[in-house]
């Protein structure tokens, strides 16, 4: 399996981690509206976090291949 990467934060000002995420694999970058992450979830082993999408049970049950959550966030 080739490695995935969902995305969901603004990254726009960063062009080099878009330039180097997809040089090791496919790299999605999504809004960050849930319904339109879900569905794409079973695809990928990571996901970059966005704040405003809660993972839960049924985030976890959509993504039965994730095997890192990356969140820059603090707190």
């Amino acid at each position: 399996m080739k490695n995935c990467t969902i995305n969901t934060l603004n990254i726009f000002d960063a062009p080099e981690v878009t330039e180097i995420l997809s040089s090791v694999g496919d790299f999605i970058d999504l809004s960050d509206v849930r319904d339109e992450v879900l569905p794409e979830l079973h695809k990928c082993e990571a996901y970059m976090a966005s704040s405003r999408i809660r993972i839960d049970e049924e985030f976890l049950a959509a993504a039965p291949n994730l095997r890192v959550i990356g969140s820059p966030h603090t707190g």
